[in-house]
């Protein structure tokens, strides 16, 4: 009767091996989702830092009529596992961009020109690197054509005669009231 009353308390071997075995497939799951989602970030992470170079090169040439070349690629020494910080004094503070925290990848701009010397009309970001360090270099790239120059309409409406502007503005003066 001694026997029947006292019950072992603890866990079988059976219920101890589902249980290593339901962890396996959550973690079979789980980890290849994750290196995914990794992967995934960096990826957008390289695509957002491209539009900033866009943008801030846009910028610049509606500053200066021309885009800034950065041949020699930021940061110098190409990040392997860990992060590496934004070095200062770089071309790229020249247009006014550099990103927060520390670079995965490193960025280059070419500028160059399709029309006349001495300024650059077209330019391609690139940002190159191991996204997730199987050895294999990703390569990412913005390519803006040749800038092209609008004409404005004040152009166009000096062109016409006089008699057609006043009946232009006659018009828009009777739509009005």
């Amino acid at each position: 009767m001694k026997q029947a009353s006292q019950r072992r308390r603890g866990f079988t071997l059976i219920e101890l091996m589902i249980v290593v075995a339901i962890i396996g497939i959550l973690a079979a799951i789980a980890i290849p989702s994750f290196l995914r989602y990794q992967l995934r970030t960096r990826s957008t992470e390289a695509l957002v830092h491209l539009s900033g170079i866009a943008r801030t090169q846009d910028a610049y040439y509606s500053e200066f009529g021309t885009y800034l070349s950065i041949p020699s690629p930021v940061p110098a020494a190409l990040p392997r596992r860990s992060r590496l910080p934004w070095p200062a004094g770089t071309g790229f503070d020249v247009i006014g961009w550099s990103p927060e925290g520390g670079m995965i990848l490193h960025y280059m701009v070419s500028a160059d020109t399709t029309g006349s010397p001495g300024f650059l009309n077209r330019f391609t970001a690139e940002a190159r690197g191991d996204l997730d360090t199987d050895g294999v270099e990703s390569f990412f790239a913005y390519h803006k054509p040749a800038a092209r120059v609008r004409v404005r309409c004040r152009a166009r409406c000096r062109a016409r005669p006089a008699a057609a502007r006043a009946s232009t503005l006659r018009a828009r003066r009777a739509a009005i009231r």
